[in-house]
């Protein structure tokens, strides 16, 4: 089963699935936790906070093989003691 592994490091949220990797700089999380609508969550995190194409194209992938993949993202980043 394919699940695509988030976790923090230094404040900035990574995605993996091997052998690929995501990041969302610091900056951007910080913007996501003040969203609490998800759509604006999801269009904030698919034109800013993933900032090239080849990101953009790696995450679409991901969404079409793990379909819960948004709401674990949304949780992740709106989970306090996760990120503390």
């Amino acid at each position: 089963m394919f699940k695509v592994k988030i976790y923090f490091y230094e404040q900035n949220l990574v995605l993996r699935a091997e052998p690929s990797e995501l990041y969302v700089l610091a900056k951007h999380v910080e913007e996501l936790r003040k969203l609490k609508d998800t759509s604006a969550f999801a269009a904030y995190f698919r034109t800013e906070a993933l900032v090239n194409r080849p990101a953009r194209k790696l995450f679409s992938a991901w969404l079409r093989k793990e379909s819960g993949l948004w709401t674990r993202i949304y949780q992740a980043v709106h989970d306090e003691n996760k990120t503390a």
